[in-house]
């Protein structure tokens, strides 16, 4: 994994906004289609 924070909190979230990220911008997409 790429750690690009000293603060683990930080890391989580970004690492879930990462994980999540594609699903809710196809979503988004199809919803907007």
């Amino acid at each position: 994994a790429i750690v690009w924070s000293e603060s683990s909190s930080d890391n989580i979230a970004s690492a879930t906004f990462k994980a999540e990220a594609p699903d809710f911008i196809a979503f988004g997409i199809s919803f907007k289609v």
